[in-house]
């Protein structure tokens, strides 16, 4: 994980993994609102989250807006490899605990 944390921090991502995010992304997103209560769910985060009235209109729009220097340099600025931890919870076999 640090690993590809630190690829694209430097390198960043693709074209292709770009579309794909934002198909599928965009894609899923109609499925959400399956059901009253799903629905009642997006409304009220919607609500906490001070979204306009408009978003589930607007979503799709600002998600395919997304540029490859912008999704970039947002990467190199926030995948901070050094500063990633990971907690495990139990004893795996195979573990090697670092100091």
């Amino acid at each position: 994980i640090q690993g590809e944390w630190q690829r694209l921090a430097s390198e960043g991502v693709t074209e292709k993994e770009l579309t794909d995010a934002k198909t599928y992304l965009t894609g899923a997103y109609p499925l959400r609102f399956d059901g009253n209560g799903q629905i009642a769910s997006i409304l009220v985060g919607m609500q906490m989250d001070d979204l306009p009235i408009d978003y589930v209109q607007t979503r799709n729009d600002k998600v395919n807006a997304v540029t490859l220097e912008e999704i970039n340099q947002v990467a190199s600025e926030i995948l901070l490899p050094e500063a990633l931890h990971f907690v495990v919870v139990g004893r795996p076999e195979g573990l090697i605990a670092s100091p």
